[in-house]
């Protein structure tokens, strides 16, 4: 789980409490059920006292029977219940670990000294979702509409040679995905340019987990609900198609879809190239 040294800081801050707590003592109960169903298994298996009678001894047998199958299937429970409390727990460790980099990077931008964004000064930028070698994610709050957005920051290759050329064929090409409406297709909202080497995006922010959080956290999905995802997937995809765009197979991977109340939505970021 530790990657670098933003993560090792925050695995020093990083405590599970009382879940932390509540897995071991799962374990061990687990580990002390387990012990007593061999124990009791040996018994059965083992030699008798010679008093019994036999219908005794198969009352007997019969009985470490039953309160075997009983420990097995407490075992059973308690197991899964302990997969479920791990799950949650490594999703929300590694969510602690996302925002103590973003925090970090946070730190070394001189992020609180940032002044809004847009023109006339609208956009006010509130947290950093990522950064990347040219892209840096934001989320930021629109003071016209008043509503949260999703504000990308993208920045041109230092080795671009026409810089004013590629910044208005990215403003002509945001202006055509801006165009492309469904409901499976992350918005972009807004778009304009930002200092001489960037321009900026504004997206629809999609309040929820991402597919591949929400996998963690609760594990696979019945049949039924990853049917239905990827209906709306594919729906999304044809209609990208039939639009002349195309997205590649990592720009749907579960890390990059939005998931709330059943619906999928995929950012229509990669769409700028």
């Amino acid at each position: 789980l530790l990657g670098g040294a933003a993560d090792g800081d925050a695995a020093v801050q990083w405590e599970g409490g009382e879940d932390d707590a509540r897995i071991e003592a799962l374990r061990e109960r687990i580990s002390e059920q387990r012990k007593f169903v061999e124990a009791s298994r040996k018994s059965v298996n083992g030699k008798r006292p010679l008093h019994q009678s036999h219908d005794e001894l198969e009352d007997d047998i019969w009985e470490q029977r039953e309160l075997c199958s009983s420990k097995l299937a407490a075992i059973n429970r308690d197991e899964a219940e302990l997969k479920d409390r791990e799950q949650r727990l490594r999703a929300e460790r590694d969510e602690h670990f996302r925002q103590a980099r973003a925090i970090e990077v946070e730190d070394h931008i001189g992020f609180g000294d940032l002044a809004p964004l847009g023109s006339p000064r609208r956009y006010q930028l509130l947290r950093l979702a990522s950064k990347g070698a040219h892209i840096t994610v934001y989320r930021a709050y629109d003071l016209n509409l008043m509503r949260m957005v999703t504000l990308r920051v993208h920045t041109l290759d230092p080795k671009v040679q026409d810089k004013p050329g590629r910044l208005q064929e990215a403003t002509q090409e945001c202006e055509r995905i801006r165009q492309l409406k469904h409901v499976g297709l992350v918005p972009m909202l807004d778009h304009f340019l930002h200092e001489a080497n960037s321009f900026v995006t504004v997206w629809e922010l999609v309040d929820g987990d991402t597919l591949d959080s929400y996998l963690r956290r609760n594990g696979p999905l019945p049949e039924k609900e990853a049917r239905g995802i990827a209906m709306q997937l594919l729906a999304t995809l044809r209609f990208l198609e039939a639009k002349g765009r195309q997205l590649a197979a990592h720009d749907v991977r579960p890390a990059r879809l939005a998931l709330r109340a059943g619906e999928v939505k995929i950012s229509g970021a990669p769409l700028l190239g």
